[in-house]
């Protein structure tokens, strides 16, 4: 009998959020050639109404690493959740797509931007992870989170554009002129 996704999908939509947590929490246990063919069952509880439920998602989704790319759209719209903690995982995830997730630049910047901490940390450590794709459409707004308030925002920014490389060489240039102290170099 073959697997039927959809099928699946209609059936966790039943259990309690504790059960759709218990499931996935197994799911991510499993090895990831026998969950792989899950992988849009797993994406479809990002959209679950229990917040664990998005975060334990988030976390199998996660371990697959450039596997899920097709669900990194679903990934990148968590960085709109209500709750910071789940858009530090969404941010995570999508830094554990590698460069696939360049594609969410632009989500990336804007998160930035978060009013919390634990969010920007989690965007500055996603875009270090994501690397030299992105040192072109992020790394001026990495060098302007040098002035960031949170001292490991601020570390964190340090090691991400270490990790960009030499493709923000320029941006880091005019960091170095800046007029303002808190960007200077």
């Amino acid at each position: 009998r073959a697997l039927q996704p959809e099928r699946l999908v209609q059936q966790l939509s039943r259990f309690s959020s504790k059960d759709r947590l218990q499931a996935l929490r197994a799911l991510g246990q499993c090895a990831q050639e026998a969950t792989l063919p899950l992988l849009g069952v797993i994406a479809h509880a990002l959209n679950d109404s229990d917040s664990e439920v998005r975060r334990a998602a988030l976390e199998v989704i996660a371990g697959f690493g450039q596997l899920a790319a097709p669900q990194s759209r679903q990934i990148a719209n968590r960085l709109q959740d209500l709750d910071p903690e789940l858009r530090a995982y969404a941010a995570t995830s999508l830094g554990a797509l590698g460069d696939v997730a360049v594609v969410h630049a632009a989500d990336l910047r804007a998160a930035l931007g978060d009013a919390e901490a634990v969010v920007r940390l989690a965007v500055v450590k996603a875009i270090g992870a994501i690397g030299a794709a992105v040192a072109q459409e992020l790394g001026a707004a990495l060098v302007a989170h040098l002035g960031e308030e949170e001292v490991a925002v601020r570390a964190a920014t340090i090691e991400a554009l270490v990790r960009l490389g030499s493709g923000i060489a320029g941006v880091v240039g005019e960091a170095l002129e800046s007029e303002d102290p808190t960007t200077r170099l």
